[in-house]
């Protein structure tokens, strides 16, 4: 099934882009992208979804594609552009997934959207910069440290680093990509990140700096600050495997199974 494009507007007469798979009345999946990404269709991840009779959808966040900047966005608002795109949609529920950049932006929706949100998980995502006891850039590849301490550098600082490094990916091919990853990528990535995976990366990466470096910007910007007050203090309500509930912080989870509060 073909994914469908769409362009929905926000309360605050914003327009965000978004592409939409599978079937109408499945349970909606909301795949949040990494940072940075382009709002691509995921052929292999959609018929996954729709053999599950799952929906796929997939937006772009402000800055990316034509999705308009929101410059000074915090973490915490993806959780109200989902919610426009869900109700355009008609979707009451939904579960998503974030992945790297994306990871910060699926917790808030969880976070954020109690009731609606059944379930969150974040792969390999971006930690919340002002936790408590946090050696925030431990374990990060070089070139990420390098990124962040522009970004922690200010707007004008980023916006040159980042614009650097648009112009090389601007023709990046799945070939270039592992190279490109760098320190970033380990020997699992390497592995994974072939023939028509490594296509689709680097179609992302084209289409997320071809209108310019606002989402990347935005984003980077938005993960070196406080991600915003509700996300610190939302907790998630889950059970444990014997089923007994049991709550805990948001920012510290990698899966919310039920509901945020």
């Amino acid at each position: 099934m073909a994914a469908e494009k769409m362009i929905v507007s926000t309360a605050a007469g914003r327009q965000l882009e978004a592409l939409v798979s599978g079937p109408p009345d499945g349970l909606t999946v909301v795949l949040q992208n990494g940072t940075p990404a382009g709002l691509m269709a995921a052929p292999a991840i959609a018929a996954a979804a729709a053999e599950r009779g799952l929906r796929l959808v997939l937006y772009a966040r402000p800055g990316y594609e034509t999705s308009t900047p929101a410059p000074g966005r915090r973490v915490a608002g993806a959780a109200a552009d989902l919610a426009a795109v869900l109700d355009a949609l008609g979707a009451a529920e939904f579960v998503t997934v974030g992945w790297s950049g994306g990871g910060p932006h699926a917790l808030a929706c969880a976070a954020l959207l109690p009731g609606r949100c059944l379930a969150a998980a974040t792969m390999a995502g971006v930690a919340p910069y002002e936790a408590e006891g946090l050696d925030w850039p431990h374990g990060m590849g070089a070139e990420n440290i390098e990124e962040f301490q522009a970004a922690l550098a200010g707007p004008e600082a980023l916006t040159s680093f980042l614009e650097s490094a648009a112009r090389e990916m601007a023709s990046l091919t799945g070939t270039d990509v592992m190279a490109g990853l760098g320190d970033l990528a380990s020997a699992a990535d390497t592995a994974a990140v072939t023939g028509e995976f490594a296509d689709y990366l680097a179609a992302s990466f084209r289409a997320a700096v071809a209108g310019g470096v606002a989402g990347w910007r935005d984003d980077d910007l938005a993960f070196v600050t406080d991600w915003g007050r509700a996300i610190r203090t939302g907790r998630c309500r889950g059970r444990t495997a014997s089923g007994w509930p049991r709550t805990f912080p948001v920012p510290g989870r990698t899966c919310c199974p039920a509901k945020a509060t």
